[in-house]
């Protein structure tokens, strides 16, 4: 399967990949769970010394949001969400394995991070900016309106951005075969990417038995699964 980034988004949009096989979701992971709140704490306690939210990678995502002509402070990417959550020690949810261990390196990096289940993507994807009429039910039941927003597409439409995504793709019990995305704008180093898709192939491989392939960096177009 083909994950092009369309020709308008190329000089802002930087995209890391990975694909996991043999996937088994876990209802509920404690030990995965466990380690997610002490990051949240440890989030917590680095914020007493400096602003995480004007600081590191946040900063550089943020970058990417006003470079494709979105105001970065109406349009949240999931990553900050999930932070701010933590900093006020809001509750956050825990889904399965798979989401949890995204969520977990979202926290960690600042940098959006989703995961799809590669059953229910159809034909290539696209990274491109949504179109007026665009719209997907998310995995909280709200419609997000993907009109100007950088999504990721199948021949089906919208099912994942930056900021969040389609329940129709959400991994789940039945879920064998993962697509796991890191979305990053051109500030975020090959390094900081690379990282981020090693520390999530860990945790994927420990809490969900998969069997992780290597990770793709895209600027233009890649195979990814």
């Amino acid at each position: 399967m083909k994950l092009s980034i369309a020709q308008a988004l190329r000089p802002a949009a930087r995209i890391g990949c990975l694909v996991a096989e043999g996937v088994h979701v876990a209802r509920r992971d404690e030990t995965l769970w466990g380690q997610f709140q002490m990051l949240s704490r440890r989030v917590r306690e680095e914020a007493r010394s400096r602003n995480l939210l004007e600081n590191g990678e946040l900063q550089k995502v943020r970058k990417f949001v006003k470079a494709v002509g979105l105001d970065p402070e109406r349009f949240l990417t999931s990553a900050e969400l999930l932070l701010r959550k933590a900093l006020k020690n809001l509750p956050i949810s825990q889904v399965n394995s798979v989401v949890d261990a995204a969520a977990f390196l979202a926290l960690e990096t600042q940098l959006p991070v989703s995961c799809y289940d590669l059953a229910r993507l159809h034909g290539p994807l696209e990274f491109r900016a949504g179109r007026p009429e665009e719209r997907f039910d998310t995995t909280t039941r709200d419609k997000f309106s993907a009109a100007e927003v950088p999504v990721l597409c199948d021949e089906r439409g919208p099912f994942g951005s930056p900021l969040a995504d389609a329940a129709r793709t959400a991994p789940g019990n039945h879920t064998h075969r993962v697509l796991a995305v890191v979305y990053a704008g051109n500030a975020v180093t090959e390094a900081t990417l690379r990282r981020c898709l090693e520390g999530l192939a860990e945790r994927l491989a420990h809490h969900s038995r998969a069997r992780v392939g290597a990770p793709i960096l895209i600027v233009d177009e890649a195979e990814v699964g």
